[in-house]
């Protein structure tokens, strides 16, 4: 065995820190809903179109419900505005 005074340093692997996925806050008119977890391979489109099909949303959002705004912050948190 190696003693521990000349055992290498571990070397710093960038790609072990990355994360594939992240948790989205969704607001409708500012008040929190609930989290998504979302890919962080997704689009902004990608994104819009899963918060607005997910079913969480449905008790919030009808179909006749007229979406003013949609305000999105990449990584923190999309917020509808109705």
């Amino acid at each position: 065995d190696t003693p521990l005074a000349l055992t290498p340093w571990p070397q710093y692997d960038e790609s072990l820190i990355k994360e594939d996925d992240y948790t989205l806050a969704v607001q409708i008119n500012g008040k929190l809903r609930f989290t998504l977890s979302i890919n962080t391979l997704m689009d902004s489109d990608e994104i819009k179109k899963l918060v607005l099909n997910h079913k969480a949303i449905k008790k919030y959002i009808s179909d006749n419900t007229k979406i003013k705004k949609t305000i999105f912050v990449p990584k923190k948190v999309i917020n509808i505005v109705i």
